[in-house]
């Protein structure tokens, strides 16, 4: 995986509030449901499973790049192994697709969460930060193994 940055330029004004009293019961809810809930993909998921890269990882019928093309003329000019290649090809470039919005993820609600002035949604907002951490973790992870 590369090693670059991109600065995506925002102006969002950061509220902080001495308020640490629940004003919103269902948002404190929340957060402790999002608390005990929360899984480590690290420990929760088995990583030793061999993945083959070039196999059909997707159904072809579900796979969006093998469905449009496999009743077509270029699909059956292509041997065995370039139908592998293109399924791992597209997969690869469609998980780092999902790897690169759950990033964008991590952002919006980073942003969010501190742009609102209520504790409780403060609060909420951290856990969902950690969510789409845990799920840019999975997709990185899984590209990197393949």
């Amino acid at each position: 995986m590369g090693t670059g940055h991109w600065a995506v330029p925002s102006a969002i004004d950061t509220v902080m509030t001495w308020n640490y009293d629940v004003e919103n019961a269902d948002l404190r809810a929340l957060y402790e449901k999002a608390k005990r809930d929360q899984w480590n993909a690290t420990t929760q998921l088995d990583w030793s499973l061999d993945v083959d890269p070039q196999g059909e990882v997707l159904d072809d019928d579900i796979n969006p790049n093998v469905a449009l093309l496999r009743d077509s003329e270029i699909w059956r000019k292509m041997t065995p192994k370039e139908q592998r290649q293109l399924r791992y090809e597209t997969l690869a470039w469609n998980l780092s697709q999902f790897l690169h919005g759950e990033q964008l993820a991590i952002f919006v609600a980073g942003q969010l969460t501190s742009a609102v002035p209520w504790i409780d949604a403060k609060l909420y907002g951290a856990t969902q930060v950690v969510d789409e951490a845990r799920h840019a973790e999975v997709f990185y992870r899984y590209l990197v193994a393949t």
